[in-house]
């Protein structure tokens, strides 16, 4: 259950791909603002499929549980330069196995974790010219959790 919610959210974010990154900031409906940090990305993105998050990491990282292997969508979360293992800082959406392609807003899929490398789409600290991009995990560090917002509801059939 639930993973056609965070299919979904990953859709949505997926058209925010370029969008700056901005410190706090998060765009509508939550907020005005010219930019997303990495929580305000998928706050924003599972509240456009009707599924509430917090707003920051440390509390997204407790709001939902996960289990099983990673669906498209799911909330991966990395210590970060602000957080630990135990209170990450740093979140994305799991987009899945494969090659990205140039500027980060494109990625080919493997679907294997033995031909291709965990990706994430996410909001990077850096104030990166691309925006908001496809990452490899590995780029930003090990995952030290997942959860899967939308897991009590239903998938329409």
């Amino acid at each position: 259950m639930g993973t056609y919610w965070g299919r979904q959210a990953f859709l949505k974010a997926k058209t925010l791909l370029g969008k700056p990154y901005r410190f706090g900031g998060n765009y509508p409906p939550l907020g005005k603002s010219d930019g997303t940090d990495c929580s305000g990305l998928a706050q924003w993105a599972y509240h456009a499929v009707g599924i509430d998050l917090t707003r920051t990491t440390f509390t997204q990282f407790r709001q939902y549980v996960a289990t099983g292997a990673y669906c498209n969508g799911d909330l991966l979360f990395f210590a970060g330069s602000d957080g630990t293992a135990a209170n990450p800082g740093h979140v994305g959406l799991f987009a899945g196995y494969g090659i990205i392609g140039p500027k980060q807003h494109s990625w080919f899929g493997t679907g294997n974790p033995r031909t291709g490398k965990l990706i994430v789409l996410n909001a990077p600290y850096t104030g990166d010219p691309n925006g908001i991009r496809f990452d490899y995990a590995s780029n930003i560090g090990p995952v030290v959790a997942h959860t899967r917002p939308g897991i009590s509801r239903r998938d329409p059939k």
